[in-house]
């Protein structure tokens, strides 16, 4: 005959203490884990936030203020800015002097057909980056700067005959700077040279 184990007997209570003290042994591990998961993801969020609340505006630009889709009237400087985490987004714009280079055609004062290539170097006003990046866009030199050179190389040639757009090639290219330059200029585009490349004719 089997003897059975009484409910109160050591051996049984050890074995239950011992259940015990496994399962309360999980349990820390688990809270243990629990809480390094928890910790890492703050530490997390307070890394993206602190990296987002830092921007840098590099040489030759200036920094647009972005805050929650309205653009501010002022502008950051170069170097290290702090700004909202998420709420803010800086825009890049490029101050340094710019190059394009265009081809344009026109109709000289004696009715010849005038194709002529030109070159560009411009920059934008860093107190007017803000505006432009506003009202035009990045995109400024494809909007305005490229319109205004057909408009003024077209409206200067139209003054000279072939004949003096060669021998006066020099006046011709800075009354045509002068013009452009004037045009731009409300809208933040600083002309800096305007050279004329070359100056072909065919009769109309």
């Amino acid at each position: 005959m089997i003897r059975k184990e009484s409910v109160f007997s050591p051996l049984s209570t050890l074995r239950r203490f011992c259940r015990r003290c496994d399962t309360k042994g999980m349990s820390m591990k688990n809270n243990k884990l629990r809480n390094g998961i928890l910790i890492g993801a703050v530490v997390l969020l307070a890394l993206i936030a602190g990296t987002s609340a830092v921007t840098i505006v590099p040489a030759g630009h200036t920094g647009v203020i972005v805050t929650m889709g309205k653009v501010s009237d002022r502008v950051l400087s170069e170097g290290m800015h702090l700004k909202v985490p998420f709420a803010q987004q800086i825009v890049m714009m490029n101050n340094k002097i710019q190059k394009t280079e265009i081809d344009s055609n026109g109709v000289s004062k004696d009715l010849q057909t005038v194709s002529s290539g030109v070159a560009i170097n411009y920059h934008i006003n860093k107190d007017d980056s803000a505006k432009i990046y506003q009202s035009i866009g990045e995109g400024y030199a494809d909007t305005v700067l490229q319109p205004a050179i057909q408009e003024s190389m077209k409206a200067i040639t139209a003054q000279y005959t072939a004949e003096e757009l060669i021998t006066k090639r020099s006046a011709v290219g800075e009354e045509i700077g002068a013009t452009l330059a004037e045009k731009v200029q409300e809208y933040g585009i600083l002309i800096d040279k305007f050279n004329i490349i070359n100056f072909d004719f065919s009769e109309e």
